[in-house]
């Protein structure tokens, strides 16, 4: 009983994980680009 709940825990939890990971790269790109953007703004208005 306890393995099925553990092993529904794991596809769960590799599921989530995708997007998650996804979502995070994308605002970790966002944010380096936004930096940039916003430095190349100050530097040269």
């Amino acid at each position: 009983m306890k393995l099925v709940v553990f092993m529904k825990l794991v596809v769960f939890v590799e599921s989530v994980k995708l997007p998650m990971l996804v979502v995070f790269a994308m605002l970790v790109f966002a944010h380096t680009h936004m930096n940039h953007y916003t430095s190349n703004k100050l530097i040269q208005p």
